[in-house]
């Protein structure tokens, strides 16, 4: 064997030696190992401490709900899904027996990682370490609980809720007869998709931006009963309200209605079904001078109203951190999961825990005493003069 020929194989022998380990030396310095983290995940962490407080304001800033709250959403079918369910993998049967005292969280934990997770936008190894679980625990079982907790559902109002509603806005706003809730869209931002057609899809040439369009439906008592979510940017908001404008024909009682704003897309199939106020420049003010009082008095009162869907989308985005992040269009099927869990647990929040600026005006319900002081002074102080629409409007003609 010649001397190159020894050389070459010395070369490859050192390569060999040290390729493995250097990626892997890489890989380490951006994720927390076990060795990194609280030795037990089940006691001694930051969550640990917190659940044990049982204190409302920590559980309130952290995870958006109460103590009392917290336990209901527990006990209402999560506790049992997480203890008697395999959590899925790719090398575990889908009727497999589950190992729950081997898990590295409880179902309490399990509850409390995914609420943090949906009410802030902190980095993923600040739940590494107030948790005391690594990344590839963190990532399957955030999974598991979202998948646990789109079982819940959003429905459209019956016949007799449709009454309820009514009644509700027409006590404070005497002209809006038969409507029964507020629509309001949103966009939510997208990330650059490296495919170019995730990212045509997702992008709107109107707004130079990536985004979802999203549609919510609320009712006057602060929840959501429809929601059209993760559409892509590029479409129309016709194609976006498709859904609701078939639940507006064929799934609602005659003559109720919901209220909108001028930039929501109509047709003449659904004339008395969704009411705009009229924009800046319409020629559309009654000849007769005793009808145009009423048309004016009637879009007043149809503007005011119209507020309650800016509170509820406020409320909506404001609760949940990570709406405000933007997610990678590939993963589109976890950014669906998450933003339906997100609208179920706004209904929740806003049944349970009476945290909703339109429950507060439409109900008169607020009990403003103990813990919740401070989100009274943050959401409800000054709400006529928080309008944000009305000087969007004129009503002389």
């Amino acid at each position: 064997m010649n001397r190159a020929l020894r050389k070459r194989i010395l070369l490859f022998l050192i390569i060999l030696y040290q390729s493995p380990a250097e990626p892997y030396k890489r890989r380490n310095r951006f994720y927390l190992t076990r060795s990194n983290l609280n030795p037990s995940s089940r006691s001694g962490t930051a969550w640990e401490y917190l659940y044990d407080s049982k204190d409302d304001r920590a559980f309130i800033l952290t995870m958006g709900i109460g103590v009392s709250v917290f336990h209901q959403l527990l006990n209402s079918g999560f506790m049992a899904a997480w203890n008697t369910l395999p959590i899925p993998r790719g090398d575990v049967v889908g009727n497999a027996r589950p190992r729950v005292c081997h898990r590295s969280l409880t179902s309490a934990g399990a509850l409390g990682l995914i609420l943090h997770h949906l009410n802030s936008t902190m980095a993923d190894y600040s739940l590494h370490q107030i948790f005391g679980i690594t990344p590839a625990v963190c990532s399957r079982y955030r999974n598991w609980a979202l998948s646990i907790l789109q079982a819940a559902r959003v429905t459209w109002p019956t016949k007799q809720q449709c009454r309820d509603y009514s009644s509700c806005i027409q006590r404070r706003h005497p002209l809006l007869e038969h409507a029964i809730g507020f629509i309001d869209g949103c966009h939510l931002p997208i990330a650059a998709a490296a495919n170019n057609d995730l990212q045509n899809a997702y992008y709107n040439g109107w707004c130079s931006a990536h985004f979802t369009s999203n549609i919510f439906v609320f009712a006057p008592d602060g929840t959501i009963i429809h929601a059209t979510i993760n559409a892509p940017g590029s479409w129309h908001d016709a194609a976006v309200s498709r859904d609701l404008f078939t639940k507006l024909l064929h799934n609602t009682p005659e003559k109720y209605w919901v209220i909108g704003d001028t930039a929501f897309p109509t047709s003449k199939d659904l004339v008395g079904r969704i009411i705009t106020p009229p924009k800046l420049n319409s020629n559309s003010y009654p000849g007769d001078t005793a009808a145009c009082y009423r048309f004016i008095k009637f879009n007043e009162q149809l503007v005011s109203a119209r507020q309650a869907a800016e509170w509820g989308m406020r409320c909506l985005q404001g609760s949940f951190g990570r709406l405000k992040l933007p997610m990678p269009a590939q993963d589109a099927g976890y950014w669906y999961q998450l933003l339906e869990v997100c609208t179920w647990l706004h209904n929740l929040r806003t049944r349970l825990e009476g945290i909703n600026q339109i429950r507060t005006v439409y109900e008169g319900i607020w009990q403003g005493s103990g813990i919740y002081t401070e989100f009274k002074e943050l959401l409800f102080s000054d709400i006529k003069k928080n309008d944000r629409i009305r000087r969007y409007y004129t009503f002389v003609p």
